[in-house]
């Protein structure tokens, strides 16, 4: 039984001999087994060099990111705050239009519009609260404000339109009732 091998031949274009090289079976296997894990191994040491190079690079730009953010909320913040003072504005001329109107205005209990209770925080804050506590809570508070001002909102508006309903009917009676006396 013969072994089975390899041959190599290496024919130069200078020389008229050709050199022959035998290689066993097992010798052939080890060698492509090496060539694989050498450049395995190249590729890993490549990869994580260039990831330990992109790394300070992406570190800045999330900072940088985290730093824009943060300034958004603190603007939207303020908005929220504007907001508010001229949802009270609204609120006071809304008193009066009820009062025109003949209609009760509403009581602090419903200008509250459900403040309080439990308030479950989402998964997302509770994952930045670990990770940024003040940046989650000022989330919080800000996604917290923007909640209540849309509910006082909705409030006004409806609040509004049973004012404005209360004043047609008003004066649907009074342009239906005579202005004088009847023969």
């Amino acid at each position: 039984m013969s072994r089975r091998q390899w041959t190599l031949l290496v024919v130069s274009d200078t020389e008229t001999t050709v050199r022959q090289y035998r290689f066993s079976k097992e010798v052939v296997r080890l060698a492509i087994a090496i060539v694989l894990v050498g450049v395995s191994t190249f590729s890993s040491v490549a990869t994580a060099l260039v990831m330990k190079q992109r790394e300070p690079l992406q570190t800045v730009r999330l900072e940088q990111k985290n730093r824009l953010l943060q300034s958004e909320i603190k603007d939207i913040r303020k908005q929220v705050t504007s907001l508010d003072a001229h949802l009270d504005n609204l609120a006071k001329q809304d008193e009066h239009f009820r009062l025109v109107a003949g209609l009760e205005p509403l009581s602090a209990d419903v200008q509250r519009v459900g403040i309080g209770g439990p308030g479950g925080e989402p998964e997302e804050a509770s994952a930045l609260r670990t990770i940024d506590r003040g940046a989650a809570e000022l989330a919080s508070a800000t996604a917290g404000d923007v909640g209540e001002l849309l509910r006082r909102a909705r409030l006004l508006s409806f609040s509004w339109r049973e004012a404005r309903d209360s004043l047609e009917l008003k004066n649907e009676r009074l342009a239906a009732t005579p202005s004088i006396t009847p023969t």
